[in-house]
């Protein structure tokens, strides 16, 4: 694992801003501008649907019994940094929890009567800004809770001496990185010999592939929706009736 001075300086020997042993001291302005590069980079990633491969859980929100559409981010009903997607939804009773499904924008345009109330099965979200909008289905008719499981976000550095904790990221991050400085910091010297940029511009979209495939999450064939009319259940396998389709 590498340090943030340390991936600063691959980035920037490969666009000749330094050169083979040499480093910029932290806190000098071009120090400080390749830190800023860094973190908008890397949520600039985030937004590409690419995060740190795990989730966490938010803490439990209690819902108001007939209220079905809750925000979330740092102003929203649900408080935390507004996330890009959910993973993940449960609803839960007491110590149980239960999946909700996870509905599509068609599944959610289709949904036959979004007023009606009830348990929670499913759950529709959408980015908005500065929140985004959480809504629950069948709206909820008792106060209880739902747990979001949302990605884990990278982290915004400050310092040169934090370590980047991202072994699997390391190739993607500093040749990305590089580019990025060649594009951002021609101004303070940056630049590359063609034949150098050719093969870094591969190894960076070659390693942000290897990434997205950590990153990828199955997507589900709308008859895996127990509202699909194309919907088999555990009994349809069990009897057959799949095989008279």
């Amino acid at each position: 694992m590498a340090t943030v001075d340390q991936t600063l300086d691959s980035a920037m020997r490969m666009c000749s801003l330094i050169g083979p042993g040499q480093s910029f001291a932290s806190g000098s302005g071009i120090r400080t501008a390749c830190i800023e590069i860094l973190n908008a980079m890397l949520a600039a990633l985030g937004l590409d649907g690419i995060n740190i491969p795990s989730e966490v859980a938010l803490s439990p929100f209690t819902v108001t019994a007939g209220d079905g559409e809750y925000s979330v981010g740092a102003a929203g009903n649900i408080v935390a940094a507004r996330p890009a997607f959910i993973g993940t939804a449960k609803w839960k009773i007491d110590d149980n929890e239960t999946d909700l499904w996870k509905l599509t924008d068609q599944e959610y345009q289709d949904w036959p009567n979004k007023a009606a109330t009830g348990t929670p099965t499913a759950f529709h979200y959408t980015l908005g800004n500065p929140n985004g909008t959480l809504r629950l289905l069948p709206i909820p008719a008792e106060a209880d809770e739902v747990v979001l499981y949302v990605p884990s976000r990278f982290t915004a550095y400050t310092t040169g001496s934090e370590t980047i904790a991202l072994p699997d990221y390391d190739e993607m991050i500093r040749t990305n990185l590089a580019l990025r400085f060649l594009a951002e910091l021609s101004h303070m010297g940056a630049k590359m010999d063609p034949d150098v940029l050719v093969l870094v511009r591969e190894r960076a979209r070659d390693s942000k592939a290897d990434v997205q495939r950590l990153n990828y999450r199955a997507k589900r064939m709308t008859s895996d929706w127990p509202g699909s009319p194309n919907y088999l259940s555990k009994q349809d396998f069990e009897s057959g009736a799949f095989l008279r389709w």
